[in-house]
């Protein structure tokens, strides 16, 4: 493999991703990109779904880099073509031999999409072992997120100061942000003190909104929607195959999960509407698909704790899904029940969620005592006593609730 090709700076010359990137009309800067840890010996994990902007933070990363250090001490590969470990460490010792000739004790290794390569945690866990990489900070990135998540374990000890960084799609409040200068964010016990400094922006809000749950927040959705979900299907649906499961299965699912417009479902509902043939078949392959970031599952919370077997509320993770899996099934979208897989999948992002009923209904639970009523459409609901805050929101004041939520 020429390493050369792959690191286009060691010549003087721009990256293509960075060319292309330049190009866009929203220059999306992960913010993912300060979590990285830069200082040797790390060994960093980034995971998230497919098409979410790995390589594009990556490369972002390398330019931040090339500015402070020599091109020769930053080192890119992607390892799509890489068969297997053996192939893998003739890479890293060409490498690491040219870091030696140049008079250098370590350098910055990106290997892009490891989990293509068989076995690639014993190059790199060898390499460690011999102390060849002390003086260096290995990054790693696998959209296979289930497989790159396991193979941590291969790491016991060895990870330095490493960081495992998880990068999902823009957020609304990241989405906003693009267009927003200014708008206040913070966790939820100062919500309500952002939602009113960010009243002034209400108008705009309910516009980006309106755009944001057409599109979603993967980046390639932002410049072409139809090529956005083209490109995502094409990716899941290997994702899913590699691991050994069906992708037709996958949308037999998807197609169930959109009919229940938001009812909770029991892993029994959901065989007895699928081809599957058990329920413990189907908690497999549903549990798959949060693991993979296409899913957020809401269990049943009582006020002490979750019974897990009690059905569970199942959302897609980010607008875009939902379009995808509409498209693919052809079961149109009930937009009520995106909104509130938009506020559950959200606040997945800083606690622990799930929903609440009783005679009354709480959409979305956080932490369990936290409830949050989405009301989309018409909707009654009373706040349960066992709730530390509750928050009732409408039309008018979700998209205040999720710009302001950090």
């Amino acid at each position: 493999m020429n390493i050369e090709r792959m690191n286009p700076w060691w010549r003087g010359k721009e990256d293509p991703v960075i060319e292309e990137w330049k190009k866009k009309k929203v220059r999306w800067v992960p913010r993912e990109i300060s979590q990285v840890s830069l200082k040797p010996f790390s060994l960093n994990f980034i995971v998230g779904p497919r098409q979410v902007g790995k390589t594009t933070l990556v490369k972002l990363l390398i330019q931040e880099l090339l500015r402070k250090f020599d091109p020769i001490s930053v080192f890119y590969c992607s390892c799509e073509e890489v068969v297997d470990h053996k192939e893998l460490d003739e890479i890293l010792e060409d490498y690491l031999s040219l870091l030696r000739s140049e008079g250098k004790k370590g350098g910055f290794i990106f290997l892009d999409e490891i989990t293509f390569v068989r076995g690639w945690w014993r190059s790199v866990k060898a390499r460690i072992d011999m102390g060849d990489l002390k003086n260096s900070v290995v990054t790693v990135t696998g959209s296979a997120s289930l497989e790159l998540l396991s193979q941590k374990e291969y790491f016991p000890g060895r990870r330095g100061m490493g960081k495992d960084v998880v990068l999902l799609p823009l957020s609304f409040s990241d989405f906003a942000s693009l267009k927003i200068e200014g708008l206040r964010k913070g966790g939820i016990d100062d919500i309500e003190r952002n939602m009113a400094r960010n009243k002034v922006y209400r108008k705009e809000l309910s516009e980006l909104f309106s755009e944001y749950i057409r599109t979603g927040g993967f980046p390639r959705s932002l410049e072409d929607k139809d090529e956005a979900m083209r490109s995502l299907w094409y990716y899941i649906k290997g994702d899913i195959e590699r691991i050994g499961k069906s992708a037709r299965t996958v949308e037999e699912i998807a197609s169930v999960i959109l009919r229940a417009r938001c009812s909770p479902l029991s892993w029994n509902t959901i065989k007895k509407n699928t081809s599957l043939g058990s329920p413990n078949t189907v908690k497999d392959y549903v549990e798959t698909l949060e693991k993979l970031f296409l899913v957020t599952i809401l269990p049943f919370y009582s006020p002490e704790r979750v019974i897990w077997r009690k059905e569970r509320r199942i959302h897609f993770s980010d607008p875009l899904i939902w379009w995808l899996f509409a498209e693919r099934t052809g079961i149109d979208v009930d937009l009520a029940c995106l909104v509130e897989g938009v506020v559950a999948s959200h606040l997945s992002r800083i606690g622990e969620v799930g929903y609440w009923r009783n005679g009354t209904e709480v959409d979305v639970l956080l932490n369990g005592r936290v409830g949050i009523e989405v009301k989309w459409a018409l909707k009654k609901g009373r706040k349960p006593r066992f709730l530390k805050k509750y928050f009732s929101l409408d039309k008018d004041t979700i998209p205040l609730f999720l710009a302001s939520l950090d």
